[in-house]
This record gives structure tokens, sequence and C-alpha cells, in this order.
């Protein structure tokens, strides 16, 4: 049967450019382009050769990039400095001791962890200078950490067990032991050989770095032969992402996991080839991954029902491979939900203001009896803080107190929407399906935040933040881009530099605006 003919296609050999298409619904256009599959599969002969290979790949300079910026981050950032780092922290230390869960104290009702002294009052001097800070003030007339000599007397005092400070982490609750375990072991190692409060502090950001570059790692290499790799590059290597796995925060993992996920998924539909056994396990590692890390991420592993037959092999394994993960799927998010539910009380020390009139049930109610107001809910919640959203993505640092100066927030969103519109092209089905996966995970996250952290018929919804849709970059991105008739069209020389330089400048942009705000 003759296939009809396809409309202008942008050519990557033509330099650079924004081309409108008209792309015929059911053709892959991806891994059959010269710039796409068969991209770096040459590899130079010798040790060396192959070592500078690796470094000037997507996936080698996600590495090199991650860490020297990450490393900036932690250089910088004193202990208590991330959103709700505290909590993160004491819940860590306490997994680093075996210790899975929190336990319930009856008398205040919360969920509380038991952490030494001298841990707790380093993380408490972070979190009074980081909430204290003039706001109003222009970064550049700041300085956020009034007395560094304060943090080296804290961190240099001894880490005694002996001294336990009870703590709440209620609102760690809902987040699984592992999204914390590998700074926990990072903090069991340094114990074992009598490390001081600040050095426990600096292995546990460190042991949640070396994570989060490595998840970054996998997620670029596996779409390795696709121009798509770029746009999980540009989105690994946000600065909201860099910070996060700066710090000590749930977001790190979660970040890491959705990454790899959408990178699988993204490169199967794309390639369509068949896959092997290594390959289904990490799917299903990802899928696991961001099902425990936040209950709403959990739609995008909805996105493995769209992968076709021919990545399994036969009818028969796709159809009990989907069944399975599915199944497993549905029993972990209602776990997790079940878990996180006990967490609502978090609020009560979040807005002790009004506690008394946050009630997620009634909250539901409301919405279910009128869905009008959860329309208009939504609505104004996107006009209200909508533009703090995107500089969230990009990079808010601090207690969101120091944003990414906006015209390279600018910057980013363009580079964002060049490595989309530049990857290759989903068939129009699932680009639908994957657009609106990433959409859903954003709706998810305003409604979840309007039941449990605002009062009951309030217009809108406080207290989301930009740094939550990080994870839903890549699908939006790469859905958007099959949905709309625009390509990016570039020479693959010209993207080798062109996404590397554009992320950099950005990072370089955002590390000097914080180290000027903290000094």
């Amino acid at each position: 049967m003759k296939r009809d003919a396809p409309g202008p296609r942008a050519s990557p050999h033509d330099g650079i450019g924004v081309v409108v298409t008209d792309p015929v619904p059911g053709t892959p256009t991806a891994a059959t382009e010269a710039t796409g599959s068969t991209e770096g599969r040459t590899r130079p002969a010798g040790v060396r050769g192959r070592a500078g290979s690796l470094l000037l790949s997507a996936h080698g300079l996600t590495m090199v990039i991650g860490a020297v910026f990450i490393g900036l981050f932690i250089g910088l950032t004193p202990p208590g400095y991330g959103l709700d780092e505290q909590a993160h922290v004491y819940r860590t230390y306490q997994l680093s001791q075996g210790v899975l869960f929190p336990s319930f104290d009856s008398v205040s009702r919360t969920y509380v962890a038991k952490v030494p002294r001298s841990l707790y009052d380093l993380e408490q001097q972070g979190w009074f200078d980081s909430n204290t800070v003039p706001r109003e003030v222009l970064f550049f007339h700041r300085r956020d950490v009034p007395d560094r000599d304060a943090y080296r007397r804290l961190e240099g005092l001894p880490l005694d067990a002996g001294d336990p400070q009870a703590t709440d982490v209620t609102q760690t609750l809902p987040n699984f032991p592992v999204v914390y375990l590998p700074a926990a072991g990072a903090i069991a190692l340094v114990r074992a050989f009598g490390a001081d409060t600040g050095t426990v502090a600096l292995a546990a950001k460190i042991g949640a770095a070396l994570m989060y570059l490595a998840m970054a790692f996998v997620a670029v290499w596996f779409a390795r032969r696709l121009r798509l790799r770029w746009l999980v590059f540009v989105a690994a290597l946000l600065p909201a992402a860099l910070f996060q796995a700066s710090v000590i925060s749930a977001d790190t993992f979660c970040n890491g996991a959705a990454l790899i996920l959408m990178s699988v998924v993204l490169t199967m539909l794309i390639e369509r080839a068949p896959v092997g056994r290594a390959t289904l396990v990490g799917l299903v590692a990802a899928s696991v991954g961001v099902m425990l890390s936040k209950p709403t991420y959990a739609v995008l592993v909805l996105l493995v029902l769209l992968l076709p037959v021919d990545v399994f092999g036969s009818r028969r394994t796709a159809m009990w491979f989907k069944i399975g993960l599915l199944a497993g799927a549905a029993v972990l998010v209602g776990l997790t939900l079940f878990i996180a539910s006990k967490g609502t009380v978090a609020v009560s020390t979040q807005r002790p203001d009004l506690a008394a009139t946050i009630n997620a049930v009634e909250q539901l109610k409301g919405l279910l009896v009128n869905p009008i107001h959860g329309v208009t809910m939504v609505g104004t919640t996107v006009l209200t803080y909508g533009e703090s959203w995107v500089q969230g993505v990009v990079g808010l640092f601090g207690y969101n107190t120091i944003a990414v100066p906006y015209p390279f927030v600018v910057v980013t969103v363009l580079t964002l929407a060049a490595a989309a519109f530049y990857a290759e092209r989903l068939r129009r089905g699932p680009a639908w399906s994957v657009l609106v996966a990433g959409l859903l995970v954003g709706l998810a996250i305003i409604v979840l935040m309007y039941l449990t952290f605002n009062p009951v018929g309030a217009e809108s919804a406080a207290g989301v933040q930009g740094r939550y849709f990080v994870p839903c970059v890549v699908a939006v991105g790469a859905g958007a881009a099959g949905v709309l008739p625009i390509r990016v069209a570039m020479r693959r020389a010209t993207a080798r530099v062109f996404f590397p330089v554009a992320v950099t400048t950005t990072l370089i942009v955002s590390a000097v605006t914080w180290w000027v705000a903290l000094t």
C-alpha cells in the first residue's frame, strides 16, 4: 500500500530554525532519521578516545555539569536552607539508625523522630536565618547568611546520640523510606568513623546528590540514540532540580525516577523495537520509584499502556506485563495514600491559624456537589500562582526567596521548548496521551493541595509550588511537540553545542545569584 507523502519536513542539516509541518498521523518520524537512532553509534578506538566520547556525550555532560553545579550549591548552601529540609534531615537520620517510619505521639498527635541535639540545633539555625531574610529586598542588597561562624561552631560539635531531641516530621510521612536511602546510607557510613555534626549533614547531601546524578545519567543514556536525549538533558539540569539535589528532600528521588520513567517510555514509543529483559526490569523499577515517591505522579505510570506489542516481542508478554505492572501500581498507590492520610495532621503545625478550617472530606464533598466551583478554583489558582510556578520549575532557592533572574527563566523555557520540538515526534495518539498525563499530574497536585492545605470553600489552592511540576516537564514537552505541527531544525553539531551552553549559562547565573544573595 502506498503511504501518503508527509508534509514539508525540517532537515537537520539546514542549520537552525523553526518549520511548520503537516505530520501524517501514525507515521513514525524518529528512529529512521539520520539524526536520530544512528547517532552516536561509532566509537573512537582506544581507552582515551572512548573516555573522551563519553564525557562529550549528552549523558556524560549530564554527569559533569550536574556534579559541578550540585557541588557549588552544596558548598554555598548552609544546612537547613533547603525548603522544609529540617524534617527531611531528621527523617533521614532516623532511617540511618534502622527506623523506617516515625513514631506517633499521642499527646501532640504528630509523628516524631529523635535526633541528636547538635544536629537539631544546626538545622534550626538554618531554618531561622533563611526564614528571617528581607524578602522584599533585591538579592544583590541582601546577606542571607548573617554569621557563617555560627554554622562552623555548630558543625564542629560532636554528634551525641545520647542527647536526643524529639521533633515533628509528620510532613515526611507520605514518603517511603526508599527516597532517603542514599542519604541515610551516607550518614550511617560516616557515623561509623565518628564524624562530627557538620560531616554528618554534608555526607547526607553528598549521598542524595550522587543518587540524583546516577538517575539523571541513566535517563539521558537510555535516550542516547535519539534527539529526545536533549529534552531529558535540559530537564535533568534545571537549576531547580540541581538545587533540590544539593539539599535533603524527597523531591530529589522523585525527580530522578520520573526522568528515567519518561525517558524509557518515550524511547520505546519512538523506536518501537523489541527490548531485553533488563530494560523491562528497569521500566518496572522506575515505575515503582515514581509510585513510592509521591502518589500524585502515579498518573505517569499509566503511559506504560501506550507501549506497542513490538516492544515486548509478543502480544501475550505485553498483556501480562501491563496487567502485572498496573495491578502492582494500584496496590502501591493505595498503600501510599493510606500512609499519606495519616500525615494530614501536619497542617496543624504548618498552618496552625487555619488548621481548624481545613477538612479534606468536607472539601471533597464541596467539589463533588459543586463541580463548577472546582473548575473556577483551578482557573483562579493558575492565574494567581502561574508565574511563580514557572519560576519555581526553573529555579527558586532557599525558602523560595531567591529566584533565577527572569531573563534567564525565559531562556530556560525557550531551551526546553527547542529541545522538545527538536526531538523525534511522537505519533498523534500517544502524543495526546503523554500531554494529558503530564497535565493531569499538575491538576492532581492542585486538587490534593486544595483538599489538605486550604480552608473549606477557599477560592484557590494556596501552597502549590513550581518545583512540584519538575517531574512533568518531559511529558508536557514531548506531548506538546507531538501535537503541534512545529519542528525545530538544527544540525547535530549545533545541538551538541547549543543545549549544553544554554543550560550551563543559566546554571552559572543561578549559582552567582545565590552566592551574591547569601554573602
